[in-house]
């Protein structure tokens, strides 16, 4: 960005800015007596390519090497550049709303540079609020984003050395498809400081590049997912992504979290308990504005360093760990609650084709194993786990005084739990290979 942006002034280390996250207030047209003029500036002139030394050839090649050709690169740098400024005319009679500039392109995307003269909607009072924009972020692809380098600046018109700018960075996509400051300018200094409101007119000037590809470690860096989304992550220690993906299904159980938070863990130590290191990392993930972290719970699993870089089973891990939480609930106004969640009942069958024999027993489940392998879709995983089965030839039924006989094996659910736990058999035993490979492709699709 150092092509584009000046140094910053004297007066951008003495004031203090304020993040404006969103912006939501409309943007209105201005006011007639305010026309706005726009100064789209000039593109850089592309460099000329570097001439190249003549290359050694052989007598008998009489053929010449082409020089590069730099002028395809350099126009698509100049099409992720782009600038644009707002000139406010009779500044002291404008209105407090938003003034927007005419719409410049930059990096495949139209976007707008937003000023509020008085500030924006909930602004602190006495500056002025200045903002970069996608135009119209509802003509935007899906799943669209734009990684943008930007500068605010108000230009000084008596000595542009002196013009105050802001470098800023963000990653536009929906939902956060503006981004600047609140805080921007002081009015005082505006009106005050000489060279930045000349007669009666203010400009104000953006210039942006914006990166097509950003990279994972620069958006996951910079983008801040409590003030996003309310939420935040859990940290991964090594190879515990699939617990996180458990606490944090868990979490999100209202009923569950509470019940979890009215467990006495007065005299607990995190380390050694379970209950409690699962309340630490529920307290956090629902009031801290970073990721959580999981090494209370795993130390109070037992587990060392090592184990942390070991694939489990989640299957197991959630049995383990909702039954630790059932002793420690029972006796206390949590009592019952894991099994009021997460348990059905199911009813296993096998009934004899040719005799009047039938053999049947209910059970209880807290999960539902799905196989994966050949499915399109949860539901016809569903469709596999209550298919009916028939014992024949070699694998047929022992009825007791009927003999073996041609049978018919399968179950059926009696009552599903407030919330079903579905495990997806995402890794299957290979034969040829001795271990356990991973189905490739799994579609899960609900609908309610």
């Amino acid at each position: 960005m150092h092509r584009m942006f000046k140094k910053k002034t004297k007066k951008d280390e003495e004031t203090k800015m304020d993040m404006d996250t969103s912006e939501d207030a409309e943007m209105k047209d201005a006011a007639a007596t305010n026309k706005q003029e726009e100064q789209p500036p000039t593109a850089p002139a592309a460099a000329a390519p570097p001439s190249n030394p003549p290359s050694l050839m052989d007598d008998e090649d009489d053929e010449e090497e082409e020089e590069p050709d730099d002028t395809k690169e350099e126009d698509e740098v100049n099409e992720n550049i782009g600038s644009q400024q707002l000139r406010l005319k009779k500044y002291s009679k404008l209105k407090k709303q938003a003034y927007p500039s005419e719409p410049f392109s930059a990096g495949e995307a139209q976007w707008l540079l937003k000023v509020y003269p008085y500030g924006s909607p909930n602004a602190r009072p006495g500056y002025v609020s200045m903002f970069l924009t996608i135009a119209d972020p509802k003509k935007m692809p899906f799943g669209w984003y734009k990684r943008a380098e930007f500068t605010l600046s108000v230009v000084n018109q008596l000595d542009p050395s002196k013009t105050y700018q802001k470098p800023l960075e963000h990653l536009f996509r929906e939902g956060t498809s503006d981004w600047g400051l609140s805080a921007f300018f002081s009015l005082q200094d505006l009106q005050e400081t000489a060279g930045f409101l000349v007669d009666d007119t203010a400009i104000f000037q953006v210039d942006v590049e914006v990166f097509r590809a950003p990279s994972q470690s620069w958006a996951w860096t910079s983008w801040d997912s409590k003030k996003e989304t309310g939420f935040v992550g859990i940290k991964n220690q090594g190879a515990t992504c699939y617990l996180n993906s458990l606490l944090q299904a868990l979490y999100h159980i209202g009923t569950f979290r509470k019940a979890v938070y009215l467990m006495p863990t007065r005299n607990d130590t995190p380390e050694e308990s379970i209950p409690l290191a699962l309340q630490r990392i529920f307290y956090r993930l629902q009031f801290d504005n970073d990721a959580s972290g999981t090494k209370e719970l795993t130390a109070a699993f037992g587990w060392n360093r090592r184990q942390s870089f070991i694939q489990q089973d989640v299957q197991e891990l959630n049995r383990v760990f909702c039954d630790n939480l059932e002793a420690k609930m029972k006796g206390t106004i949590s009592e019952g609650m894991v099994e009021r969640l997460f348990r059905g009942q199911l009813l296993k069958f096998i009934r004899c084709k040719h005799v009047d024999y039938e053999s049947k027993r209910t059970e209880p489940f807290y999960d539902v194993s799905l196989n994966v392998k050949g499915m399109d879709n949860v539901y016809s995983s569903l469709d596999d786990y209550v298919a009916v089965e028939t014992l024949s030839g070699d694998n047929k039924y022992d009825a007791g005084v009927h003999g073996l006989q041609d049978a018919e094996m399968g179950c059926a659910f009696l009552t599903l739990p407030p919330v079903l736990e579905l495990h997806l058999k995402r890794f299957i035993y290979d034969p040829e290979y001795d271990r356990n490979c991973k189905v490739p492709s799994f579609i899960l699709a609900l609908r309610y």
